[in-house]
């Protein structure tokens, strides 16, 4: 299961666009709220992501970018969410070797996760 969320900044108005994975087969529920997702990840941390993303993302920084631009570079970035992220995310073992390869700067993997498939633990 794929899942999207807007957060909001506590240390102002910008945003985060956070992506997570459920994966079924380690745990089964219905609709699991994003932050329990066994991976996760930002938006703007995926490779590809539009450089103004931030910009796009943020109250503060509006007048810097008209409101067509900031949503075709929304849309944008998660196009390539899908393409840079989701898509590989379709089986165990494609999550295996995605993990093995160069991963997204700031992923979160739970430790269900990590022990389901036979990962190391963080030092």
């Amino acid at each position: 299961m794929h899942a999207v969320g807007l957060q909001k900044s506590p240390w102002g108005d910008s945003y985060y666009v956070n992506l997570g994975v459920w994966l079924q087969g380690i745990e089964m529920q219905k609709s699991p709220p994003l932050h329990h997702c066994h991976l996760m990840c930002r938006l703007d941390g995926l490779e590809g992501a539009p450089d103004d993303l931030l910009i796009a993302l943020s109250q503060e920084d509006y007048w810097k970018m008209e409101i067509e631009v900031r949503e075709e570079t929304i849309r944008l970035a998660l196009c390539n969410a899908i393409f840079m992220f989701f898509r590989h995310l379709k089986s165990d073992a494609a999550i295996r070797d995605f993990l093995s390869e160069d991963r997204p700067s700031r992923l979160y993997i739970t430790k269900v996760l990590r022990e389901y498939l036979h990962l190391p633990m963080p030092e």
